[in-house]
């Protein structure tokens, strides 16, 4: 019961649920240490298997909001949120949620926010004010004496839906560094509520005042002390009271019916198996209590004096029984934060407290009460259906629920903020404050998400996919240590972007014009290239057609493929893409058949070519597919330090395309996701449209074989990556839950494509280059005229400079002799 009013000799009770969770800010780290595991990639979570250590928050986020849905409290105080986790709260929460905060270093989006979020069916808010922990709290980002940063404090006036009563909740976050600012802080917020009591009781009883928040302070320190005016000290040492209003605990006034006030035996009446609010994501229990939900005694306590030289249990007892006339703690509780047994949520606890008030009250009308119940249903029936069915079996004890539906969370680094979805929705327009969610249909057991709809495919069409999916990291093992061996000069892995590749491709046709960048060579693995001709262009040999050993290794082109050259210098191909859709558009035999698709990385998002060929592609029509792979890292920069705005899909819609964002990782939601936008860029009257699709994926490999990544992220990290969502793993559950796939099946496969591949290596490897004079051909189109005069001239300078070095200087001699 969270909100209840009944008329009784015109007076009613009321019962709010406040709660206070710091969440942990967001944060990349993986930190994990696995028990029991090894192997599995999605282990079973068991009594004996458990996972210490820190997530990130795209993998927390899910179950955290179902824990907060779960407890559903009135109104909650969150701590330690950046923007992008007030949007993926408010996401996640839903419209039966409200919310008000800021950020304190400039009083907008920049550094922690202190949000307050609250049930729309339980209260409304009337006003908000927020100030900073310091002597000039009005100044955004002003520190506090010895506080190691800006701090702040968020409160809010609401009043109750059903009867219209007022209460008041401050929300805060103390500094961890600073003792004294700790301290202050507590009289700063002790300031306002007495302004705030002295503004408001004239007009009669003083409604309830909640503080809520994390203290850095235990019970031992000043900053605790002061703000509980010393009542729970039972030492001498307290200072001289005066009638101002302080806040009692809630821990310490759950009442429990118990005429001996005894410490332990009211804190063993709590729900919830833990005491400490404090984990560090650690299994040691810390014995400080930090996070708070408190309320000011407002008058109603003020008659026991804090003189008063009885027992500690008499004080305490007079304390409740006072406190009874208006309000009593009815319902505490720490919240276990090991989401059903395996990782932990937060490094922080949810604290909760329930708080019953007896009020004067207007009779509520039966259809205000209705209004009411229905909107809790309502707010039931948003629930995971995991979470609504164990209502009848969960027990007070605070056991976690169930999981809930895997759609709920498990996104990947390159928007954090963006939840999970598996409706195939395309974005022409950005609402505020919401992130556009990322499309899903297996989770990461290749289990198709409830709700989800499994784009078409039969049997061998999947087996195709997983064969394809296969291969690249069969190729690009071979190759990378090729390089390494000093036989190639370059190159460049695929590792987990397989789905975003192949699964992109398989929804193609064999005819769209394909403008790759750098990893894309899953293309036309899928349009029937060949491992020879893969090794052929790496190797520069006579056999690369294409290319003619002409351009860098992972450079491809086959106009019998439709794969446009490759071309070094970063988002070039974004607006030759425009041009060809353009082409496409004009050409009366290839209009509304054929599409230009054009992949891209994030960093090449940030170049100028890249609006240039948006801007292109939507003004001048032309079917066109815009496909960003969203990998995490610009070489070395991460997503985070390369743009602030909602990643690349939110720019679509500012170009007026049609924009979905999909999971990377799941080739069933690429393949559908890019089936749909080729079906768009085609539908479209005046000869075809743009449509951007971002696929968010990992980047488990180096850049390039010039890079080190391990110089700016953990090798742990990827190598969690590689367990945690690996795209392989994924599709292969599924296909081994339909039937399609066997363990026998995949030894066979994996032995068939590295012998084929350590063929064609060979092969490649004693294969001669092309002539030294192709370098010449290619470059102009053969007309009656001839060779221009500058190639002319090129072709004899070199020719003399063979003739003079290449017989008599011995690196020459050698290196030429692996030419034809």
């Amino acid at each position: 019961m969270h909100l209840r009013s009944s008329c009784l000799n015109s007076t009613s009770v009321m019962e709010l649920t406040i709660a206070s969770f710091n969440i942990r800010y967001d944060t990349q780290a993986f930190n994990i240490v696995p028990i029991g595991s090894e192997g599995d990639i999605f282990p079973q979570v068991n009594a004996s298997n458990v996972e210490w250590g820190e997530r990130p928050w795209y993998q927390r986020r899910g179950p955290l909001a179902d824990q907060v849905l779960w407890e559903s409290p009135s109104v909650i105080g969150f701590q330690e949120v950046l923007w992008n986790q007030i949007g993926d709260l408010v996401e996640l929460l839903g419209e039966g949620w409200g919310w008000t905060g800021v950020c304190r270093n400039d009083g907008k989006r920049q550094g922690e926010a202190v949000p307050i979020f609250w049930r729309k069916d339980i209260a409304t808010l009337q006003n908000v004010e927020h100030f900073w922990l310091s002597n000039t709290p009005e100044s955004p980002g002003s520190v506090g004496w010895d506080a190691g940063q800006t701090r702040m404090a968020t409160l809010a006036e609401f009043k109750t839906v059903e009867s219209d009563l007022p209460f008041y909740v401050f929300n805060t976050h103390y500094d961890e560094r600073g003792l004294q600012a700790r301290t202050e802080s507590s009289k700063l917020i002790l300031k306002h509520v007495n302004r705030l009591v002295d503004r408001i009781s004239p007009s009669g009883s003083v409604p309830l005042i909640f503080l809520v928040g994390d203290l850095n302070s235990p019970n031992t320190e000043d900053g605790y002390r002061s703000l509980t005016r010393w009542r729970y000290v039972t030492d001498e040492t307290r200072p001289q009271q005066d009638g101002h209003t302080f806040f009692l605990d809630s821990r310490h006034e759950l009442h429990t019916r118990v005429s001996n006030f005894n410490a332990a035996r009211l804190l063993g009446a709590r729900y919830g198996d833990w005491l400490a609010t404090f984990t560090g994501f650690g299994e040691h229990d810390h014995r400080n209590v930090i996070d708070v939900v408190l309320v000011a005694d407002t008058g109603a306590v003020a008659a026991v004096s804090s003189n008063n030289r009885g027992t500690t249990e008499d004080r305490a007892q007079r304390v409740i029984e006072a406190t009874q006339k208006q309000w009593a703690v009815t319902r505490y509780g720490v919240i276990p934060n090991r989401f059903e047994g395996g990782f932990l949520v937060s490094d922080h606890r949810m604290v909760v407290a329930t708080v019953k008030q007896t009020v004067p009250l207007r009779p509520t009308t039966s259809s205000a009460m209705n209004r009411t119940l229905a909107l809790r249903l309502t707010r039931r029936s948003q629930l995971p259906k995991q979470l609504v069915n164990v209502a009848s079996t969960r027990a007070v004890s605070g056991t976690a629920p169930e999981a809930p539906n895997q759609a709920r969370h498990g996104h990947l680094p390159g928007v954090p903020s963006s939840a999970i979805t598996t409706k195939m929705h395309f974005f022409n327009s950005v609402l505020e404050s919401k992130s556009i969610p990322t499309y899903r249909v297996i989770d990461g057991s290749g289990v198709v998400i409830e709700g989800a709809e499994v784009p078409e495919i039969d049997k061998d069409f999947a087996r195709r996919i997983y064969e394809n999916m296969m291969l690249l990291p069969a190729l690009d093992t071979v190759l990378y240590n090729v390089q390494r061996q000093g036989k190639i000069s370059f190159y460049m892995t695929s590792y987990g972007e397989e789905a975003s590749v192949v699964g992109s491709a398989a929804a193609l046709s064999g005819t769209d014009e394909v403008l790759g960048q750098y990893r894309e060579m899953g293309v036309l693995l899928w349009r029937d290239f060949g491992i020879d001709r893969v090794m052929a262009q790496c190797f520069g040999n006579e056999d690369d057609k294409s290319t003619k050993g002409r351009q860098m290794p992972v450079h491809f082109s086959s106009p019998d493929h439709h794969f446009h050259t490759i071309s070094s210098p970063l988002a070039t191909q974004i607006p030759q893409a425009a041009g060809v859709a353009y082409a496409l558009k004009r050409d009366p035999a290839r209009r509304g058949k054929d599409v230009a698709v054009c992949y891209f990385g994030d960093g090449a998002a940030s170049e100028g070519d890249f609006h240039a060929g948006l801007g292109m592609a939507s003004v001048l029509g032309g079917p066109s597919i815009f496909i960003c792979r969203n990998n995490g890292f610009a070489i070395s920069t991460p997503t985070a330090e390369q743009y602030a705005g909602d990643g690349i899909a939110s720019r679509g819609p500012g170009y007026g395309m049609d924009t979905i964002r999909v999971d990377g990782n799941d080739v069933l939601a690429v393949l559908g996701a890019v089936r749909e936008a080729r079906r768009r860029a085609l539908a479209e009257g005046d000869g075809g449209r743009a449509v951007l699709v971002e696929c968010m994926s990992y980047r488990v490999g180096h850049h390039s074989t010039s890079d080190d990544s391990f110089a700016y992220r953990a090798k742990q990290e990827v190598e969690d990556w590689k367990k945690i969502d690996n795209p392989h793993h994924r599709f292969r559950k599924f296909l081994e839950s339909q039937g399609w796939w066997s363990h026998e099946e995949e030894e066979a496969l994996k032995a068939k494509q590295k012998r084929e591949v350590m063929e064609g290596f060979k092969k490649a490897e004693v294969m001669k280059r092309p002539p030294l004079t192709e370098m010449f051909t290619d470059v102009y189109e053969d007309g009656s005229s001839g060779e221009p005069w500058n190639m002319s001239e090129q072709r004899a300078e070199l020719k003399a400079y063979l003739d003079k070095y290449g017989k008599v200087w011995e690196p020459y001699v050698k290196e030429l002799a692996k030419f034809k």
